[in-house]
């Protein structure tokens, strides 16, 4: 059986970039946030995070998974802990295989496993037979078609008589074979399949109860015939144990994904499962960055766009206006998207990209080895050797290190070659000579955003259509340190 509520039949392969955009677009936040201290569902939600899919059916899958969550959140919560009692079960010191434990004890251990892991599956049974007929996602009607098909009654039926006959009520079969020399062999275990109360036998014997030879000889064949069955019964009951850890780790992303809806209702932000649309569709209405979302702050300003057929976003503006928050929430959001998850906005739409890639500014290389350009050139090189056509890339005051006529050129250079290819770009930048290039091409496929500002100085840290600006207004953050007009 398999779970496929994240519809993964592979396994989750971290993209290259992944710790580089967890620093860049604050994600850490975000899954302590869908965790509530749970390492289980932190855990989970880093390894779904960091596999974002690309294929639109696969997203929509997810999101319809997601929302059967959301309409059954009790029913979903109860059948996570039942997945999580029996995992927790299973690593208690009891249920624990020990190298120095004799050959019967391991075979108790694993009686006493597959007793526990049947029954479980039995709750599975009956949580699927009393609940299946109210969820309509496929991924949980996949799963509970699984169950149906897999654990009927005949299966209960040929475990509850295989775990009778592994508790040797009526004694221990075991055939051997002999030797040309009249030695016992291959000793093996043997299952009475009789409905007599005894076994039929041609001769018997009695043990002299001062024999001790003969008693270390039974005791011999008894442990050496469960030392062979060891291997198969541990393997069986790992095999229902990995089962439910994969049914525990793919719900914990979804109860991950409850748990941050439901800390955004309580702040009263809003929350939608974002719209997969067509290549160059993009729209938003009072998108918030994650981070500032679950904070405490008091008030919290979204920003609303629609860039439906723009492949290149330049925004500038005032310092502190919001332009770096919004270029995380744009990374965040559509990270978000791929992985199936809600979207801290009011509403969101976006299609689906190969990758997102950041390129944010970074310390000074402290053993000075690169010149800053040089570091941000090599960066970028890293991003151009394992870019897919069809991806996102994020650009937050790149290339300032030079003066602004080579700075220009090569941000210009760069951001030309990524759409020719068929990427996204957002860039936050101070190079108004690059800034005012673009504009002046008129290029249709370009959108111009600003950081609002009000005639007072004050920043709304409202992201707003706008010409682009050729200052920073740096002056406004001097009068309001110093106090001093200038």
């Amino acid at each position: 059986m398999k779970v496929n509520l994240l519809n993964s039949g592979e396994p989750h392969k971290p993209v290259w970039n992944w710790e580089t955009l967890k620093v860049d677009l604050a994600l850490d936040s975000l899954m302590k946030a869908m965790s509530h201290g749970d390492d289980t569902i932190y855990k989970s939600a880093e390894t779904v995070i960091s596999s974002p899919l690309t294929d639109p059916d696969a997203v929509r899958y997810r999101q319809e998974v997601l929302e059967d969550c959301i309409h059954n959140k009790g029913l979903v919560r109860n059948l996570y802990k039942i997945a999580s009692a029996v995992v927790m079960r299973q690593d208690e010191k009891d249920l624990i295989y020990g190298a120095a434990q004799t050959a019967s004890h391991q075979f108790d251990v694993s009686r006493k496993r597959l007793r526990l892991l049947i029954d479980a599956l039995g709750e599975l049974k009956k949580f699927a037979g009393d609940n299946a007929a109210i969820f309509s996602s496929n991924g949980f009607r996949r799963l509970f078609a699984d169950w149906d098909e897999n654990l009927d009654a005949v299966f209960f039926e040929k475990a509850e008589d295989l775990l009778k006959q592994l508790s040797f009520e009526r004694g221990m079969l075991i055939g051997v074979s002999l030797s040309g020399i009249g030695q016992s062999t291959g000793q093996r275990l043997l299952v009475n399949h009789e409905s007599d109360s005894k076994w039929s036998c041609i001769g018997s014997f009695a043990i002299v109860p001062a024999d001790s030879s003969v008693e270390d000889d039974l005791l011999y064949r008894q442990e050496t015939v469960k030392s062979g069955c060891n291997r198969s019964l541990s393997g069986a009951a790992l095999d229902i144990e990995n089962y439910f850890r994969s049914l525990l780790q793919e719900l914990a992303f979804y109860i991950g994904c409850l748990n941050f809806m439901e800390l955004l209702a309580e702040r009263g932000i809003s929350f939608c499962i974002p719209d997969v649309t067509a290549d160059g569709e993009r729209k938003a209405e009072t998108l918030f960055e994650l981070g500032i979302a679950i904070s405490d702050q008091a008030e919290i300003i979204g920003s609303s766009f629609d860039l439906n057929g723009k492949h290149c976003v330049i925004i500038t503006g005032a310092d502190l206006g919001g332009k770096s928050t919004f270029l995380r929430s744009i990374g965040q959001s559509q990270l978000m998207l791929l992985c199936g998850m809600p979207v801290v906005a009011r509403y969101y739409s976006a299609p689906v990209a190969a990758g997102i890639y950041t390129h944010f500014l970074r310390e000074e290389d402290k053993a000075m080895k690169n010149g800053k350009l040089n570091e941000e050139l090599t960066r970028m090189n890293c991003i151009a050797d394992h870019l897919t056509p069809g991806s996102v890339v994020l650009f937050d005051e790149s290339f300032c290190s030079t003066n602004e006529r080579e700075g220009s050129e090569i941000a210009r250079q760069i951001i030309k070659a990524l759409l020719e290819t068929g990427n996204d770009v957002f860039m936050v930048t101070h190079l108004y000579r690059l800034a005012k290039t673009l504009y002046d091409e008129n290029d249709p496929a370009f959108a111009f955003l600003i950081a609002e500002r009000l005639s007072d100085g004050r920043r709304t840290k409202r992201i707003i259509s706008g010409l682009p600006q050729p200052t920073g207004y740096g002056k406004d953050l001097y009068n309001e340190v110093f106090g001093i007009q200038c």
